[in-house]
């Protein structure tokens, strides 16, 4: 008996789950907008194998554990469950423009701030460590990700937290609101959402560096007509 892979089978039936039509705050900082349109029609790209998603299973686990640490220190924090609707968030004026946040953190009577917790390996955690630009330089994706969560709430502040997952050693950084950055963000996500074909491809070779590890590198490097 293959026990291994009868658990990774198990593992890739339980985490499927149904295309999600709109357009992601985690998702709209990408260079590639071909990428996020196809995410937002729901396009069927390459899945997770077993090993990425006990990968990515393990952040989100490290992540409930410094929202732990957090609470633990004396600060109430909101977590994600089925009553708030996983913290989801959106934009008034255009509704397909959401995204669900890690926590909302309460720091005496002022509004929340946005809780946002990220995992990385060591090197990759050494250079956001050494990098005076912070997350902004560091990981323009994740940047977008927390303009847009406070965009959406009407929030002014965000703790962004990178844990590393060779030493657990972490960086807390506080990242203000953008208020022209976020309305470029909708301009974005909207123009994508209304385009009727998929926008131009950021590069012709699938060998590019954005291209090997996206996970519609098939269909879009294909010589099917997209």
């Amino acid at each position: 008996m293959d026990l291994a892979k009868i658990v990774d089978e198990a593992i890739l039936q339980r985490t499927k789950s149904e295309p999600r039509h709109y357009i992601g705050a985690s998702g709209i900082g990408k260079t590639c907008s071909r990428a996020i349109w196809y995410d937002y029609h729901a396009v069927e790209g390459m899945e997770l194998t077993a090993q990425e998603e006990r990968t990515m299973e393990i952040g989100r686990r490290l992540e409930g554990m410094v929202i732990d640490y957090i609470m633990a220190a004396g600060f109430k924090v909101e977590v994600a469950t089925q009553e708030n609707d996983h913290l989801l968030c959106y934009d008034k004026n255009l509704s397909i423009f959401r995204g669900h946040m890690d926590g909302l953190l309460y720091i005496g009577e002022t509004l929340p701030v946005v809780l946002e917790i990220k995992t990385a390996k060591a090197e990759r955690f050494e250079k956001y460590a050494k990098e005076e630009g912070g997350v902004k330089v560091w990981s323009p994706v994740y940047y977008a990700q927390v303009q847009s969560y406070m965009g959406m709430r009407g929030l002014n502040d965000t703790l962004f937290c990178v844990i590393n997952k060779n030493n657990s050693d972490w960086r807390m950084e506080w990242v203000k609101y953008d208020d022209i950055f976020y309305h470029e963000l909708k301009i974005k996500a909207s123009l994508i959402a209304e385009s009727e074909n998929p926008p131009d491809k950021i590069n012709n070779s699938p060998w590019y560096y954005a291209c090997q590890r996206c996970k519609y590198k098939k269909i879009c490097h294909s010589e099917v007509k997209q």
